[in-house]
């Protein structure tokens, strides 16, 4: 093995907002090349003294990236899997290193087996993937129920998708502790929701 990992500087970008692509995915969007723009970047990386380029998220996502629908795509919005081998390639010429940012302990609402699990409960065969988390947030929570989209194989602490399309956070949103209900934050809103035991 080598040790370049401890010898890696790294230039840091999320694809989604760096290469100007909207926000959210429309149903049948058709895929953009803009993975190329990263590649006209590559040059500058290296000038920097960077050997190595961490990518957030890359695969095919509902808004900003870290609600994945599906693993072995690339997010339309940023081109085809043929874009992302040609952007592997230009790494490679230049000797530049290619880390992704890899969301693996969760999932998008739009992810199949979610969805089938939203439309047949605990009888669907993905119903052991997930903790579903169908109640209100609160007796005074007039939000719409939610759904905890995160499979339950790695046995991570649970948290529950917040309802803006920013990354949940630890301190904002309830956790679910493999109950199968939502823990309601503390009142005042300001103290994080007691960790899972």
């Amino acid at each position: 093995m080598t040790d370049w990992p401890g010898y890696a500087i790294w230039w840091q970008l999320h694809p989604i907002s760096f290469s100007g692509a909207e926000p959210t995915v429309e149903p049948g969007t058709a895929p953009a090349p803009r993975l190329g723009r990263i590649e006209a970047w590559l040059d500058y990386l290296v000038e920097l003294g960077c050997n190595g380029l961490a990518l957030g998220p890359v695969f095919a996502s509902e808004s900003h990236g870290y609600d994945t629908v599906d693993h072995y795509r690339i997010d339309p919005r940023l081109g085809t899997n043929d874009d992302f081998d040609q952007l592997v390639a230009q790494c490679r010429e230049r000797g530049v290193r290619l880390l992704l940012d890899g969301v693996f302990n969760h999932v998008g609402r739009g992810f199949p087996a979610f969805q089938d699990v939203l439309a047949h409960g605990r009888s669907s065969p993905y119903a052991s993937w997930f903790r579903p988390t169908l109640t209100p947030r609160g007796p005074t929570d007039r939000r719409a129920p939610t759904a905890s989209a995160i499979p339950t194989s790695r046995g991570a602490t649970t948290w529950s998708r917040s309802t803006t399309p920013s990354p949940p956070s630890r301190t904002t949103s309830p956790a679910s502790c493999g109950t199968g209900w939502t823990a309601a934050r503390p009142a005042g809103g300001s103290t994080p929701p007691t960790p899972c035991r």
